[in-house]
């Protein structure tokens, strides 16, 4: 009896010694496993005996054909490519026509969350949107080995700066959402001569740490800072459980998502598909670099109400918050008051975090019209 086996080195056909018995076999299986698991290859999940189930996929390639999936419901033109920015390579997505404007996602999400807003900010802007770094399909490597809020900022906004130098980008206007927004107003203070306007999105990391936050937080938030301390990332289990498991588990975690895109894309599963391949690759290099500048409780390390207060005048800020939103909206009133004239905010009605996607037409609008210059023939939205 002939077997054939694909050699490491050329492709022959080769006669296999004598049938092993059937205990060699098992132990022959069971070195191989306990080799796979060392040396990283296949995935094994370190669940229960039953539930193991070995997946092999290219996460890369999946992920890239869900991002074309939604991307493919544009129906307008985009290019495509990763941009070499210093040892990092950002994936970017480049689309519309008119004044720039560089979008930045929230944490552990990717390019494709912007899908119901590229078409109307397209129409006005050349948009440039981007996974930031150690995020979604850009580059995980270098790893982030940092120890401290300080450096892990940089670690992001010399890799964001490298990448606007590669385009030659000298000025646009940024918009963030949530920690993209973090990181917007983080770049617009060490370059403020890069920025038109700001544009902060249901930002994350504006107040301080409360006092007594073991207080204020409910039972379900206070469980999840205790998780998160011996965890590296909340998207660890997820990772843990696999392809088959994973979407899986985030969609009963999070069923609104999937809903909330649902109507435009016009198929079920692609959002859950995305945003668990988006935080299934490894290392999780953005991951680490985020809880280097976070508290356990959520809180940012080097809160942006006093730093935003140094930016200059020459600079706009807009906050847009969702109506839902459980990020702290009162501080951002407070910040918007002291910034003064230059500075505006508006609620998005009907919206929570996500509030690009809960209400994609009051957001569209409350973008526009405050990024265009001539926004006289646009709907006024409630800025105060």
């Amino acid at each position: 009896k002939l077997m054939t086996t694909l050699m490491t080195t050329s492709q022959q056909l080769t006669v296999p010694p004598d049938e092993p018995s059937p205990r060699e076999k098992s132990q022959g299986n069971q070195q191989k496993k306990a080799q796979q698991r060392q040396e990283g290859q296949g995935y094994w999940f370190r669940i229960p005996h039953l539930l193991r189930l070995k997946v092999d996929i290219d996460t890369e390639a999946e992920l890239h054909r869900v991002e074309q999936t939604l991307l493919s419901r544009l129906d307008m033109p985009y290019q495509q490519f990763f941009v070499e920015a210093g040892a990092h390579k950002i994936n970017t997505v480049i689309l519309g026509k008119g004044t720039p404007m560089v979008l930045w996602h929230g944490f552990g999400a990717g390019i494709g969350f912007w899908q119901r807003n590229f078409k109307e900010l397209g129409q006005h802007h050349t948009i440039y949107a981007i996974d930031l770094p150690g995020f979604g399909r850009s580059s995980r490597t270098p790893t982030f080995e940092g120890l401290d809020p300080e450096s892990a900022e940089e670690f992001f906004l010399s890799a964001l700066e490298a990448w606007c130098v590669a385009l030659k980008l000298s000025s646009f206007i940024l918009l963030g959402h949530s920690f993209g927004g973090f990181l917007a107003s983080c770049f617009a203070l060490a370059h403020p001569e890069r920025i038109k306007k700001l544009i902060l999105a249901d930002p994350w990391g504006i107040p301080e740490t409360p006092p007594n936050v073991s207080r204020i937080l409910n039972l379900r938030w206070t469980a999840i800072s205790n998780i998160a301390r011996v965890i590296d990332s909340p998207f660890s289990p997820v990772r843990s459980v696999g392809h088959f498991y994973g979407p899986r588990l985030i969609n009963v975690v999070r069923p609104d998502l999937e809903k909330k895109w649902s109507n435009d894309i016009g198929q079920t599963g692609v959002i859950t598909q995305y945003l668990y391949l988006l935080n299934a690759a490894v290392p999780a290099t953005g991951e680490r670099a985020f809880f280097r500048i976070a508290t356990r409780f959520g809180y940012s390390l080097r809160p942006l109400f006093d730093r935003l207060l140094a930016l200059p005048q020459s600079i706009p800020v807009y906050q847009l918050y969702g109506e839902l939103s459980w990020m702290d909206r009162v501080t951002g009133a407070r910040l918007n008051d002291m910034l003064g004239s230059r500075a505006k905010m508006c609620i998005i009605r009907d919206s929570g975090h996500h509030i690009y996607c809960d209400n994609a037409l009051e957001f569209n609008t409350a973008v526009l019209y405050a990024s265009v210059d001539d926004n006289s023939s646009l709907p006024k939205p409630n800025y105060t």
